[in-house]
């Protein structure tokens, strides 16, 4: 598939939303190392609240169905971690605001704006071990894509190679600290949807 439609939203949404059903239990233990173990409480509910407004939208665009998958997810999970996805997928939706369709200069916007929301929203940098370790490889390795035109297509074959240095193989990655994890929704890096998730505190 060379892009992602806005009917493709719904289905994709249900698969972060199963995704984080299936991880509660991990989140959890994860979270309990260095946090209060209510990682996988918020997830669930950001996911939940982001699939039913994405499901419940037929009539906006793209960018304005992720940005207000965004804005339930504020109001569904007001915690650190969901204020901070919630400021994510508003920022990355808003970067798409003209879009018809999701392909990987789409992908590319989305990601950079995403990555910079989190990172002003929870003033965070790279090497810090938060979530920004996770989510700048992603956005380097759209704007890369999309700088020699690679299709969807393409990329959705493409390993996790990209995330090595955390630890991760081709099921997940993370900083072995658990601090941050990336899970995967399946086999590439794009159309099945790869979430990074991590306990801000």
């Amino acid at each position: 598939m060379d892009s992602i439609s806005k009917a493709d939203l719904t289905p994709l949404f249900e698969r972060f939303r199963d995704v984080f059903i299936a991880e509660r239990d991990r989140l959890i233990a994860l979270d309990g190392k260095v946090g209060d173990s209510d990682l996988g409480l918020t997830m669930n509910k950001a996911f939940l609240a982001a699939c039913d407004a994405v499901s419940a939208n037929g009539a906006d665009p793209v960018g304005r169905t992720l940005q207000l998958a965004g804005m339930a997810m504020a109001k569904a999970a007001p915690s650190t971690m969901g204020t901070l996805l919630a400021t994510g997928f508003m920022r990355g939706g808003k970067a798409l605001e003209s879009a018809s369709a999701i392909g990987t200069a789409e992908m590319s916007l989305f990601w950079t704006a995403f990555l910079n929301g989190v990172s002003e929203r929870g003033k965070a940098k790279r090497g810090d071990k938060t979530l920004i370790d996770v989510l700048a490889p992603v956005a380097e390795a759209f704007a890369a894509a999309a700088a020699n035109q690679h299709s969807l297509a393409v990329l959705g074959d493409h390993p996790l190679g990209r995330f090595e240095a955390f630890g991760g193989g081709s099921g997940g990655a993370s900083t072995g600290d658990g601090k941050a994890v990336l899970l995967g929704g399946g086999s590439g890096i794009s159309r099945r949807g790869y979430i990074a998730v991590f306990n801000p505190e």
